[in-house]
């Protein structure tokens, strides 16, 4: 094969397990740095990815996009190395670790780890930080379980799985997992321990290193000394820093558009007490049908179009989860129930759709603007008035019934997000 260009850009901790992948199989991989600020128009990226994101890939007939395929590509390149896994089986393992480290870990970097080593341009905010934890901990936590009784993820040797789940974690374990976290989770830290410490590993993530306290929260905004105030009044006392930060103003941030319409007397998060605390179909929905504003509210279903290329069910509800949790941030404007359907099998063979309820008129643009998961969706209103439609969301809603006018395939499990 001709040679192999990564188009990155320094320090992108997503393309680490495509070089760590690289480094296993002997893969000639040359590396061409780019600006991560204007990826979105540059042409060398355009041409491997339309949405204009980093990482790609670029070779003779080649051209690909997203870390995930690009490191299964390269572990593909040299199946005798065994990266993929042997037999069907642990082919799949393999394959669930890849797709869990998108959806369970890197998805938080943008809250989690960026806001201590760019703060200037992610936002420490507390909540999310919280929530996003306890996230993270709870897949450690599933993790330490599974390593129990393995050496490794999937198989009783370094696998793609070791390789990305490593890189996954990699920040985390640099920056915010301190000694008495790592200590919860012996082995957990076992196995990070012996992959971390492998040539292949080291070549790509340097020497192990790892948090050892607790990192500094980072300041809201950056403060700059008065220095010109000072000069001016060599005699005036010191303030106090809280003295200082009481006295300078709030800056009023500009409210959400969906915040901005007006009133409505249904009220999201009490259909979603009693969704969650009564019995859909004989408690809760008579209460939404009896409460419902469709001034105040929209109700669309939606249909994954690229159902036609899905084959495992776990790989589904993978995309759902993940799609769940980079729209966290609309969660008080939103209700969402969205199922996989059928069984895992050829392409084609599993079905992705949902109903889901939206403050104001339409679906907000940050759902469905290019580039979000929502863009992978057809999407189609719901009267209520109507009784098909009114049946199909009802369905959706209780996870069982005809589901006539979504998908003819057998339900298999549901996700919902309230």
């Amino acid at each position: 094969m001709t040679s192999l260009e990564l188009l990155t850009y320094d320090g992108q901790f997503v393309s680490n397990g495509i070089k760590i992948a690289a480094k296993y199989c002997e893969v000639d991989l040359k590396l061409v740095t780019k600006n991560p600020g204007v990826s979105a128009t540059d042409a060398d990226v355009l041409c491997c990815n339309p949405i204009g994101r980093l990482p790609v890939l670029r070779g003779d007939g080649v051209r690909l996009f997203e870390s995930s395929s690009i490191a299964r590509f390269i572990a593909a390149i040299r199946p005798e190395k065994g990266l993929l896994g042997k037999g069907v089986v642990e082919a799949a393992v393999v394959d669930q670790w890849v797709s869990a480290a998108g959806t369970e870990l890197t998805s938080k970097y943008g809250s989690l780890v960026f806001p201590y080593l760019f703060p200037s341009m992610f936002p420490y905010v507390e909540s999310t930080v919280k929530a996003e934890t306890g996230q993270v901990l709870r897949v450690l936590g599933g993790m330490d379980r599974c390593l129990e009784s393995r050496t490794f993820l999937a198989s009783e040797r370094i696998t793609l799985a070791d390789i990305v789940m490593v890189s996954a974690l990699f920040p985390f374990f640099t920056t915010i997992l301190t000694p008495d976290v790592r200590s919860k989770y012996r082995n957990v830290s076992r196995w990070y321990n012996t992959c971390i410490n492998q040539r292949e590993f080291v070549d790509i993530l340097g020497e192990p290193k790892y948090c050892e306290s607790a990192p500094v929260i980072p300041s809201a905004e950056p403060k700059t000394p008065a220095v010109a105030d000072a000069s001016a009044r060599p005699s005036a006392p010191a303030e106090e820093p809280k003295d200082t930060a009481a006295a300078a103003p709030k800056e009023n941030k500009p409210k959400h558009p969906l915040e901005l319409l007006p009133p409505t007397p249904f009220v999201l998060d009490e259909w979603k007490r009693q969704y969650s605390n009564t019995d859909t179909r004989s408690a809760a929905l008579p209460w939404f049908f009896e409460n419902f504003d469709p001034q105040g509210y929209s109700i669309f279903y939606c249909n994954y179009k690229y159902s036609n290329e899905l084959a495992k069910t776990f790989m589904a509800a993978n995309l759902i989860s993940g799609w769940f949790q980079r729209v966290e941030h609309l969660r008080k404007y939103m209700f969402g129930s969205v199922h996989v359907f059928g069984a895992s099998g050829e392409p084609g063979s599993v079905a992705i759709s949902g109903v889901w309820i939206f403050r104001g008129p339409e679906i907000p643009a940050e759902i469905v603007e290019d580039g979000t998961d929502g863009e992978c969706y057809e999407w189609r209103r719901l009267d209520l008035s109507n009784a098909d439609d009114k049946a199909l969301f009802e369905d959706y809603c209780a996870w069982d019934g005809e589901f006539k006018g979504g998908s003819d395939k057998p339900f298999n499990q549901g996700k919902t997000f309230k």
